[in-house]
């Protein structure tokens, strides 16, 4: 429960920090988007570039912890699997709105 209120609360220290700094960005006029998209990126490169670090502090940063424990021999094909089944739910999925119409090229 501990690791679960220290990872929301790293979330909404990233959150917050985004909102803070997005009225300077947009101030400045170099972002030509709507502040809450500005924010919302902000957020995510916080989270981003801190994610290593957080992993650390909780003690996480290994790829064992993280679920990785499989011997590469069979990591690595079960990587390009998942890789090329996901790759052909993304082209059914565009083939089918651009054959509906919902999306064109």
């Amino acid at each position: 429960m501990r690791e679960t209120a220290a990872f929301f609360l790293y979330l909404l220290a990233c959150l917050v920090l985004g909102a803070l700094l997005t009225y300077p960005v947009v101030a400045t006029g170099l972002v030509e988007a709507d502040p809450h998209r500005v924010m919302g990126r902000l957020a995510q490169v916080f989270i981003l570039l801190g994610l290593w670090l957080f992993l650390k502090a909780m003690g996480i940063a290994n790829w064992a912890a993280l679920g990785f424990t499989a011997p590469r021999p069979v990591f690595v094909p079960a990587l390009w699997r998942g890789w090329l089944v996901g790759v052909a739910i993304l082209a059914v999925l565009a083939g089918t709105l651009l054959a509906l119409g919902v999306r064109v090229p």
